[in-house]
């Protein structure tokens, strides 16, 4: 990507920090249809979004899983997602329980991708969840910290993080992760962006920024792909009565 359509999307990156706010603020609580319309025969999706955010800057990606027969649900206990990665995490096994949802995808961003490789590695004991599609997620960490303030949130980030290092450590539950990341990423600053060695699937789209890719079409059709691709294996995994 060129320099002039860097700075293009950097200047839509900024915008989009509003945008987010505001869909965080409108949309608190999932609507009825993301339960009422979906098909038994689909695997639930369990929306996991970045640090600093709610689920409602998801809805245009949470509502085109749903338009599929996905039931699409929210984790609202977790606020702003502030809280370090494994409480996030524990957090999410507690909901999982309490809903009674079983064989789910996690659908994540950024830092919700971390959180769901988390879960695979450490919560997962009862086999609840059957993947990740991780968006814009900094499996590396990223170098962006080093200007960043530096705050226990953005230092869960950094490259030489004790939860990143760790997380990396965990090989054996990547090829249940469909990493999904921009050309440009404005936030992960990493010569292996958001690729994740041994994942399912690594997929590099040609698009830039962050905290925007999820209102993409591109990003949202290869998000629905990726869903698509992990229920199939998990099919294929049940045994045959």
């Amino acid at each position: 990507m060129n320099q002039l359509r860097k700075a293009a999307v950097i200047a839509q990156e900024l915008e989009a920090r509003y945008a987010t706010r505001i869909r965080d603020s409108l949309y608190r609580t999932p609507p009825a249809c993301y339960a009422s319309q979906a098909s038994a025969a689909l695997l639930p999706v369990v929306l996991l979004p970045g640090v600093r955010h709610r689920w409602g800057y998801l809805k245009g990606l949470a509502d085109a899983l749903a338009r599929r027969g996905h039931s699409v649900h929210v984790v609202s206990c977790l606020g702003t997602n502030m809280r370090p990665i494994p409480e996030t995490a524990e957090r999410v096994r507690r909901f999982l329980d309490e809903r009674g949802l079983r064989r789910v995808i996690f659908v994540g961003h950024s830092k919700g991708g971390l959180v769901g490789k988390y879960y695979l590695a450490h919560c997962n004991a009862e086999q609840r969840v059957v993947g990740v599609v991780a968006i814009a997620t900094p499996f590396s960490g990223t170098y962006a910290t080093r200007r960043a303030a530096q705050t226990p949130a953005n230092l869960e980030f950094a490259v030489d993080s004790p939860v990143i290092l760790a997380l990396q450590r965990e090989t054996t539950v990547n090829t249940r992760i469909v990493s999904i990341y921009p050309e440009f990423d404005t936030h992960i600053w990493h010569e292996h962006k958001s690729r994740l060695d041994g994942a399912l699937r690594n997929i590099e789209l040609p698009v830039g920024g962050h905290n925007s890719l999820v209102g993409k079409a591109v990003v949202q059709e290869a998000v629905c792909g990726a869903v698509d691709q992990l229920a199939a294996n998990a099919r294929s995994e049940e045994p045959i009565p």
